[in-house]
């Protein structure tokens, strides 16, 4: 976690033990607890506790067997690290021009279509005319211990709204009609995502099950192991806008 001076935070964490709702939760958690407890002096600082316990362990430092085999390894695993860090960019958009109001209200679609919708046309653009398999992260939080299922935004409504977009000769009008059934069929897709009825969970469970008997599946290795070119995410932390994840 980085604190900035400026009083934001920033932080990095590691993915297998959660998702991101769960850390939206915490900032939302840390959020509401500075309103309650009042933890600021007149002058802006930090009041000292009256009493604190912790009910955590006390943290040890790790004492490291370092043999020049394991030197290795880190080295280069550092080395592995830092290529893939230069081979990453990083574009922030901020778009205040119009929110989730507008996209609900005027256009009359979820926004998490609207985007998705968009996204597919920018692609569609930027790539001389392609579509492409894309990954769309859903929460399965109704059900104990529910992580994540995948939504595959690219649907036979979706592309006919990319290619109404794309042709000159097809009407604004004919264009919404479109866009409203790919968006109706994007939430379709989210909703049985969320609700248990996606398909990637079973795939991979599939494919788990079969590697653990021993039984070769080219269907599940095909359609487990294509790139996912374009990944997206959707985070609907609902309690507080001062956390962007």
């Amino acid at each position: 976690m980085v604190a900035f001076a400026n009083g934001k935070v920033g932080h990095n964490v590691e993915h297998s033990w959660a998702d991101a709702p769960v850390m939206a939760h915490l900032w939302e958690e840390v959020s509401f607890r500075e309103m309650l407890d009042e933890p600021y002096d007149v002058d802006g600082r930090c009041k000292k506790p009256a009493s604190f316990k912790s009910l955590l362990p006390r943290c040890e430092q790790l004492q490291w067997n370092w043999t020049p085999e394991l030197h290795d390894a880190v080295t280069a695993c550092m080395a592995t690290a830092a290529a893939a860090i230069a081979n990453f960019d990083l574009r922030v958009l901020n778009h205040r021009e119009y929110g989730k109001a507008a996209i609900t209200k005027t256009c009359k679609m979820s926004p998490d279509a609207f985007l998705q919708l968009a996204l597919q046309y920018a692609y569609y653009k930027n790539t001389n005319g392609t579509f492409t398999q894309t990954y769309e992260a859903s929460m399965t939080r109704l059900y104990k211990h529910g992580r994540t299922e995948t939504v595959r935004p690219v649907t036979d409504e979706s592309k006919a709204f990319v290619l109404a977009m794309a042709d000159p000769i097809v009407s604004n009008a004919a264009r919404r009609q479109l866009g409203w059934a790919a968006g109706e069929a994007h939430q379709d897709l989210y909703r049985n995502a969320m609700s248990g009825l996606g398909v990637d969970r079973h795939l991979f469970t599939l494919y788990c099950v079969s590697v653990g008997m021993g039984i070769e599946s080219p269907f599940l290795k095909e359609a487990l192991s294509r790139p996912w070119r374009l990944s997206t995410s959707q985070q609907p932390q609902a309690q507080t806008d001062l956390v962007s994840i």
